[in-house]
């Protein structure tokens, strides 16, 4: 799936999902990591970058996934959400950034 559809399905999942259904006393922590993760996707789609190397460790992205993997993990829970895009294919797209 390529990298619009991911980003499609992540503001999806945040407006249905996140924002009308998620009741947890972390919502407010957990939107923020959101936002910036659907903004770093969406830079990372357009090629809005700072370095050249697509695959280099200092990405933005790379370092949200790595710095909020379990609350990312939390976000995306389970396997479907109100989007065509399933939970479990942005989390696969998401630790595609992870760095050792």
């Amino acid at each position: 799936m390529n990298g619009n559809a991911i980003l499609k399905g992540m503001i999806e999942t945040y407006q249905n999902d996140f924002m009308y259904g998620y009741t947890g006393e972390d919502k407010e922590e957990l939107r923020l990591i959101f936002l910036e993760l659907i903004v770093e996707v969406t830079r990372y789609v357009n090629n809005y970058r700072y370095c050249s190397n697509k695959d280099c460790p200092c990405s933005p992205i790379a370092l949200l996934v790595k710095r909020y993997e379990e609350k990312i993990n939390k976000i995306f829970a389970g396997g479907f959400g109100l989007s065509e895009v399933p939970l479990g294919v942005i989390r696969q797209f998401l630790n595609e950034f992870k760095t050792e």
